[in-house]
């Protein structure tokens, strides 16, 4: 009998009711005697329990629930120490466990440590009989499921109890869940069981929102934060907690408003209601509640197109307008992407912006040509209120009116309207401003497309081609790279070549550069502009930009080029002769004019010439190619694109390799070209016998950069490097502490002879240690055959605990590991978590057949499905997901299932299926980016 039975019972015997106390008593020790028979049973025979059980009423069985969390809570390692203190009690380590109760012990406090998992096994069993009834220990599964002393088998079932428990209760509605079970899963939402706590409450939606919107009103600020993230986990549109967060904007708390509007910047579903009510808390009595407010519209207008419809009244709209126009500029930034959706819907917004644009508050006008300037679809309105303000008397208000008018592209009026700026503009004697402006402008004309009928602007834009690009970088979207004049001279057209022509004869060089682009870049090519750039050639200065444009014209440039490949011109002719080459005139007279100057060319225009005429590699001699090994030797910071230079003709002649040769063997010659030049000697037609012994001097090096290159380069070598391979032994006994050089001079050892080292057993012994990452990215480069025998080798060797290391490499090879998936699929019920994980992620991208949905289904709701989400998976997968959406129960399971669809079908996106992106002229294309 209990001590509170007692009690009791003393309690009746003092007020004369010995009877009726002796009656109670007898009824609840028969009932602690069924206890006691019950739990023997859940010991002993699990099958009798559940008979038992399964003639009970429902009160009763409820009944059984408190014994049922007592003994999912028991910890095997401790439970000597539960064990209330009796010097009759037996010892727990005999061969049969006391089924009495002395002192009012608890039987699940005496019973063998041995006999722990099969007890809690019936336990679940019970606990998953009972549901959703049986609720109350989703807490207790959730914290059993961590114990990783319990077999993996067992841990599985645990979490598909987890799982149906907290589905059978979110579908019964009759099913009360308490305040307490939602309290421990709040705190286990810090803990690590958050995943599956997570899970319970998603799934228990209604319940759980309602529950945290309850506990957010205190005013402990850890605990808000906490529900708060939970709230948007379990319902991040608002469906079902939307209208409850709109309630709590009605409260006292300045703080607890503030949380709220929070949350309504994020739930979409209410868009339409939050939007009024953020509207009246900018006027709140808090300020804190007013910049929440201010933030929340921009967060909710800064999705744009994907927003829902919403509808507000005149009032607040009005009001959203007067609290615009009353703000400071941070307010004004934050109102206005709300604002310009909208303003437009108030009848009197287009006739009160233009009264604002009055205001003696200049920051004020600016700001609202800018708002009117993002106006979509009122571009007639918005440009009629905009095109006043380009004769403002503040520069910034102009020059904010010009860009509002290149956003809106429209039509009507500009041209006009900037003709008269771009005249007042010319009588501007602060130079600074004269040039922004005129920039400005011809952004806008580049922006807004307007083609030949704003050819009136073109002399004014064409004397803006002399002003440097003051506009921090800015150009046009479509012609990036070029001065904004030069891009609106381009989009008027051939209007603007006859104009440019007239001023080809200009000293000013960068003027010259931007005609050059112009003519460049006018589509069609138009033949008085390929006539122009084919004169250019003459011109040392403006050659190589008239040789990209004509280049990039392709054919239609080939009958002015010839004009002047025969003109007495020599450098013309040369230059000429590379374009015809370029464009595929095959001449071996040009061919040898081209190679004879490139003598009395620098060694930036010798290794241009190979890029510029693929063919010439076929043409050059042995003395060219030396030409740029002197090059070479003569510009060591110019060395990279010398190198790929000389690698476009080669393969190289006898002497040319000699002179190589001498070049790496030089002491004055940098360790990078050394380097550069050995990784490109298979190109050159270098033998490896040739490169060891260059190869084993650069790896005496004391750089572990340039060994950690030169041990690449024997593996592209391969066999040939034979007689490295003590070397190589050498160096790897040299270097074992250091795992990056020590793994690439296995792989070269491999490479030359794979039978010479025990390469399965090195990196079966690399995964096993604390640095396993540079053995999978080294495993990563042998060959397929080789690998497979590493990882077979690493699948039977490496401890449980470090299986998954393999495993996470062999899912990287894809179908080539098909023959390993055997051997993985055991793993993907582990009671090792990490490498049921792995082995589940393997054998999807292996080969992701039906007989994995079981374990799919664990790892979307498991503590690794953030990973899972990362993973790349291919097309293959969908079938499966498929199937999941359509089949399963779970709230979770499917919007998991559903994400990781959306993941496979970006991941796998064809090319073709991306936006094209706009089209970028070849010749501004070909060039870097000028500063102007």
């Amino acid at each position: 009998m209990s001590a509170a039975t007692r009690t009791s019972t003393a309690r009746f015997m003092s007020k004369g009711l010995a009877a009726a106390a002796a009656a109670i008593a007898s009824v609840l020790t028969a009932t602690a005697h069924a206890d006691l028979e019950f739990k023997k049973r859940v010991l002993d025979n699990c099958a009798e329990a559940i008979a038992e059980i399964e003639t009970l009423d429902q009160q009763r069985r409820l009944e059984l629930i408190p014994d049922l969390k007592l003994l999912l809570n028991l910890k095997s390692s401790g439970v000597e120490s539960l064990r209330p203190e009796s010097s009759g009690s037996q010892k727990i380590g005999a061969v049969e466990a006391p089924f009495s109760e002395p002192g009012g012990g608890d039987i699940w406090k005496s019973f063998q440590p041995n006999r722990d998992v099969r007890a809690k096994r019936c336990a679940v069993q019970i606990i998953a009989l009972l549901s959703p009834h049986s609720i109350e220990t989703l807490p207790d599964l959730i914290r059993l499921s961590a114990d990783h002393n319990l077999p993996g088998d067992f841990r599985n079932i645990i979490d598909q109890t987890i799982n149906s428990l907290a589905v059978s209760a979110a579908q019964d509605r009759k099913i009360e869940v308490s305040g307490s079970v939602m309290g421990e899963l709040l705190a286990l939402l810090k803990s690590p069981h958050s995943t599956k706590a997570e899970n319970a409450m998603l799934e228990m939606r209604e319940r759980s929102g309602e529950f945290l919107l309850n506990e957010i009103i205190k005013p402990d600020a850890e605990l808000r934060d906490r529900i708060t993230e939970a709230l948007l986990k379990i319902d991040g549109t608002g469906e079902i907690i939307g209208a409850g967060v709109l309630q709590l904007l009605k409260s006292a708390d300045d703080g607890l408003r503030r949380r709220a509007i929070l949350l309504l910047g994020r739930l979409e579903q209410v868009f339409p209601l939050s939007v009024p009510a953020l509207i009246e808390h900018l006027q709140d009595i808090s300020p804190e509640v007013e910049e929440a407010s201010a933030d929340a519209l921009a967060d909710i207008y800064a999705q744009g197109t994907k927003l829902p419809k919403i509808v507000v009244s005149e009032k607040h709209l009005s009001d959203l307008l007067n609290a615009f126009t009353s703000a400071d500029s941070r307010r004004r930034e934050q109102l206005s992407p709300a604002l310009r959706t909208l303003g437009p819907l108030l009848p009197s917004f287009f006739s009160r912006m233009s009264r604002a644009m009055k205001s003696d508050d200049a920051d004020l006008r600016a700001a609202v040509v800018e708002l009117l300037g993002k106006i979509e679809g009122h571009a007639t309105e918005a440009g009629r209120t905009v095109l006043p303000a380009l004769s403002d008397q503040s520069l910034n208000v102009r020059i904010e009116a010009v860009r509002a008018l290149g956003r809106l592209k429209n039509h009507q009026g500009v041209v006009q309207a900037f003709s008269k700026v771009l005249r007042t503009n010319s009588k501007e004697t602060d130079t600074d401003a004269k040039q922004r402006v005129a920039l400005e402008v011809s952004l806008a004309v580049a922006k807004m497309g307007l083609g030949e009928s704003a050819s009136s602007l073109a002399p004014s834009l064409v004397e803006a081609l002399r002003y440097p690009n003051v506009l921090q970088g800015a150009t046009s979207s479509e012609l990036p790279g070029l001065h904004p004049a030069a891009s609106a001279l381009i989009s008027i057209g051939r209007p603007s070549i006859p104009l440019l022509l007239k001023h080809l004869t200009s000293k000013d060089l960068a003027f010259k550069k931007r005609a050059v682009d112009i003519l460049a870049n006018v589509t069609p090519p138009q033949s008085r502009a390929i006539s122009a750039l084919a004169q250019m050639l003459k011109d040392p200065e403006l050659r190589p930009a008239a040789s990209e444009a004509l280049i990039s014209f392709g054919k239609p440039s080939v009958p002015e080029v010839k004009k002047i490949y025969r003109s007495p011109n020599a450098t013309a002719k040369t230059a000429a002769a590379k374009i015809l080459l370029a464009l595929g005139e095959e001449n071996k007279e040009m061919y040898s004019l081209v190679l004879e100057n490139s003598r009395k060319e620098d060694c930036h225009s010798k290794a241009r010439l190979p890029i510029l005429i693929p063919s010439l590699g076929k043409q050059a001699e042995s003395s060219f190619s030396r030409e740029l090994i002197a090059c070479i030797e003569g510009t060591p910071p110019a060395a990279d694109y010398l190198v790929s230079a000389l690698a476009a003709v080669s393969p190289l002649a006898p002497e040319a390799q000699q002179d190589l040769i001498r070049l790496i063997q030089k002491n004055e010659t940098s360790k990078r070209v050394k380097v550069a030049l050995l990784e490109h000697a298979l190109d050159f037609g270098m033998s490896g016998s040739q490169l060891v012994s260059l190869l084993i001097n650069l790896l005496k090096e004391d750089d572990k950069s340039v060994q950690f290159r030169v041990l690449s380069i024997f593996q592209s070598i391969g066999a040939s490097a034979k007689e490295a391979t003590e070397e190589l032994n050498r160096f790897l006994r040299a270097n074992e502490s250091d795992q990056l050089l020590a793994n690439e001079a296995v792989l070269a050892l491999m490479a030359i002879d794979a039978q010479s080292f025990e390469f399965s057993e090195y990196f079966a012994k690399q995964l096993a240690s604390d640095s396993y990452q540079w053995a999978q990215n080294s495993i990563s480069k042998v060959p397929v055959e080789d690998r497979l025998v590493i990882l077979q080798r690493g699948l039977k060797e490496l401890p449980l605990d470090k299986k998954h290391r393999v495993v996470d490499v062999i899912g990287e090879m894809g179908a080539a590991a098909i023959g390993l998936a055997p051997d993985i699929l055991t793993y993907t019920s582990s009671a090792d978590r990490r490498l049921s994980y792995s082995a589940t992620a393997a054998l999807l991208k292996i080969d992701p057949s039906p007989a994995l949905e079981t374990a799919l289904r664990r790892e979307l709701l498991g503590e690794f499905r953030n990973d899972l989400l990362s993973e790349e998976f291919g097309p293959a997968l969908k079938p499966l997901l498929d199937k999941i959406i359509n089949t399963s129960s779970s709230y979770v399971e499917k919007k998991i299932a559903k994400l990781l669809l959306t993941r496979v079908a970006v991941t796998n996106k064809k090319p073709w299926d991306e936006t094209p992106a706009g089209r970028v002229p070849a010749a501004a294309a070909a060039r870097p980016a000028q500063s102007n």
